[in-house]
């Protein structure tokens, strides 16, 4: 277990707000400290045109870094709390864990079902997350409990978009935590969080693999 010597094992790659920490996800999770002298990326990962090195700038040979394993499935999603304390991972298993990034040690698993969880994303404010769910359901959490604080509606069920159960791809919580944008093969739908209810609708020509708000929340791409 863990992220193995090959680059191409790596499902995806979070770097926490405050720029200290990064972390990959695989057949495992890995975390560096990229203020650490010797624990952190080296400077040679850049060579004279500010290309990476073939090498791969997360190997473990570059210098030590703390595994985080657990999930029987490969992990498919990573994202760290504002404060980079805290770094939850989703997984292939249908689980997720919450890890601290100061202690290296496992805080908690969710899990309320089996299918994969493609995606997770922390909120704004406190200790609320999002996360993808079964049948193409979105999922709203409190890290305090153990099951989801809110569900949200199937987009392509009730809302008559795309396949019916289609999976949710990516979620992605809005700045000022009232909404959160779930997208699958053929639509993004904006939900407001308190309502639980859609408050746009976007169809789409194809799978969406990564979204993002502008810092002010008026602009998603």
């Amino acid at each position: 277990d863990g992220l193995g010597d090959n680059m191409d094992d790596v499902n995806c790659v979070a770097v926490s707000s405050c720029g200290r920490f990064c972390a990959a996800g695989a057949r495992g999770a890995r975390l560096w400290d990229l203020c650490g002298s010797s624990k952190g990326l080296p400077h040679a990962a850049l060579n004279g045109n500010n290309k990476l090195e073939s090498a791969g700038i997360l190997r473990a040979r570059h210098g030590s870094c703390s595994s985080f394993l657990g999930h029987r499935g490969r992990v498919l999603s990573l994202s760290f709390s504002l404060d980079s304390e805290l770094l939850l991972t989703a997984a292939q298993d249908g689980t997720m864990r919450l890890w601290s990034t100061t202690h290296r040690s496992a805080l908690a698993t969710y899990v309320y079902h089996q299918d994969p969880v493609w995606s997770v994303d922390w909120g704004p404010v406190g200790n609320y997350f999002v996360s993808s769910g079964p049948g193409g359901e979105g999922l709203l959490w409190s890290v305090e409990r153990g099951l989801p604080v809110r569900s949200l509606a199937p987009i392509g069920g009730s809302l008559s978009l795309g396949a019916p159960g289609s999976d949710v791809e990516v979620v992605r919580a809005h700045p000022s935590a009232r909404y959160a944008a779930l997208a699958n093969e053929q639509s993004l739908v904006l939900w407001d969080l308190a309502a639980a209810t859609p408050a746009r609708i976007f169809l789409t020509q194809s799978s969406s693999t990564s979204l993002g708000f502008s810092a002010d929340g008026k602009l998603l791409a």
